[in-house]
């Protein structure tokens, strides 16, 4: 049976329909997945010194980043990566 205005009896109101399609289809990478695609990338340029120059980062950060000294402050290393950091609900 249908209602005024073309819509069926049993459907559901409009922002209700449109609040089910919400959010994105995302990858969630930790520290540990972000260092493997770094040292991808820097297998891909060839050195540290490549990867540095290419992107604009010091090559002693990318070092301490490898070493672990520095992987939580990596916002430079991130953005060269083509990621982003967001924050994910447990």
């Amino acid at each position: 049976m249908k209602r005024r205005g073309g819509k069926t009896s049993g459907k559901t109101g409009h922002w209700n329909s449109l609040s089910q399609n919400l959010g994105r289809q995302a990858r969630v990478f930790d520290d540990h997945d972000a260092l493997i695609l770094l040292k991808a990338a820097l297998e891909r340029e060839g050195s540290q010194a490549a990867f540095a120059d290419r992107h604009g980062v010091h090559r002693s950060y990318i070092s301490k980043v490898l070493n672990g000294r520095h992987v939580s402050d990596a916002k430079a290393i991130v953005r060269a990566l083509g990621l982003r950091r967001v924050y994910v609900a447990e």
